[in-house]
């Protein structure tokens, strides 16, 4: 999966709910090419804009004024995510901000605490078929308001036994990884291994270890 540029096209503005976020498209002039988003719950809202590899978010707290909320400006209260880097929106849940993460196929999850602005889990992910950042959801990624299932890539070694796979793989072709079905618990900061897995291609092979509020877990 290859994430796109970010979209030149300027959006006509509409409010929609979706998994109890109210979101905006906001476009400026017809000569302008930004397109803009607001995202909201009652707790946060989160303005999102295109910088030039991906998505930059401002995080602030939501007031009964919609419009207010939404507006894009500086304040010095907001909170600023992925100035100059390759974020994309995913949800926003709470507190809990998922973002997904890089411009090449390996993809990477980001899930920011919006109140301390600081990230409580990244990880390397694959195995999916949908763009998360898309809306889409499926069994290999899924997210409610407690937690987010994903397909974790480990650092795991591929061999013939546990990734059967490894036999058929082109001389040259992209490395194998192997991938484990997680759970990640928002509130406590845990993640849970469900324990099954499955190889799968890479660009680049297994990449980081995954981190839980920026310490390394592998």
């Amino acid at each position: 999966m290859t994430r796109r540029a970010p979209s030149p096209a300027v959006r006509m503005a509409g409010i929609f709910a979706a998994f109890g976020i109210l979101a905006c498209a906001v476009s400026a002039a017809a000569s302008d090419t930004v397109d803009r988003r607001c995202y909201r719950n009652d707790e946060f809202t989160v303005l999102v804009r295109p910088n030039p590899v991906g998505n930059t978010h401002t995080v602030r707290k939501s007031t009964s004024a919609l419009k207010v909320d939404c507006m894009f400006e500086e304040r010095a209260s907001d909170t600023v995510i992925g100035d100059d880097e390759p974020y994309f929106y995913v949800a926003l849940r709470g507190p809990y901000l998922i973002l997904d993460y890089g411009t090449s196929p390996d993809r990477m999850v980001f899930i920011f605490d919006v109140r301390t602005g600081k990230p409580i889990l990244e990880a390397s992910y694959g195995g999916v078929n949908v763009d998360p950042s898309d809306g889409g959801m499926s069994d290999d990624f899924r997210y409610d308001d407690s937690s987010l299932t994903f397909w974790r890539v480990t650092r795991v070694p591929p061999t013939a036994q546990n990734c059967p796979d490894i036999r058929k793989r082109v001389a040259g072709g992209p490395p194998l990884v192997i991938l484990e079905k997680s759970v990640f618990h928002f509130a406590t900061a845990k993640l849970e291994n469900l324990k099954a897995r499955r190889c799968a291609p890479s660009q680049g092979g297994p990449g980081p270890p995954y981190k839980i509020n920026g310490v390394p877990q592998e």
